[in-house]
């Protein structure tokens, strides 16, 4: 039987002007992604979030509600993982970003579209093509906060 992991991220973003930014991070191959790490034992999802968001990029944020999650499996040291990751849509409550480059090789704001084209794993390309439709169509208010 597979092991099980549970992480934690955000699709975190800010307003300028009209624009919506989306902080991304790059992993050590220059992958983009969102930021994520696991949940820690006594902790909800929800607040690893918050956490591993403002540890890998420095970015203070308010969480709004639950995007969705991702499931995969992988061999880690010859054994099969199961690997749940909650990720949230995020507010920015900062626009400094301070990556933790022991985790993550870059971090980066950017507009909406071309988060789209960077985003490099099918799974949150579509949580972010939601996240950019919540925010668009004033969907947020509509759904309870998580």
């Amino acid at each position: 039987m597979p092991a099980a992991i549970t992480s934690a991220g955000g699709v975190v973003y800010r307003q300028e002007g009209d624009s919506i930014l989306i902080l991304m991070i790059a992993d050590s191959q220059g992958r983009w992604s969102f930021p994520k790490g696991m949940v820690q034992r006594g902790e909800d999802p929800a607040t690893a979030a918050l956490r591993e968001v403002q540890e890998e990029t420095g970015i203070v944020g308010q969480l709004l509600r639950l995007l969705g999650e991702t499931r995969y499996i992988y061999r880690q040291s010859g054994q099969l993982v199961t690997k749940t990751v909650y990720f949230y849509l995020i507010r920015a409550q900062s626009q400094a970003i301070t990556p933790q480059l022991s985790e993550i090789a870059d971090a980066r704001w950017f507009a909406g579209a071309e988060a789209l084209r960077r985003s490099a794993f099918a799974a949150n390309t579509d949580l972010l093509r939601k996240a950019i439709d919540l925010l668009a169509t004033g969907g947020l208010d509509k759904q309870p906060p998580t």
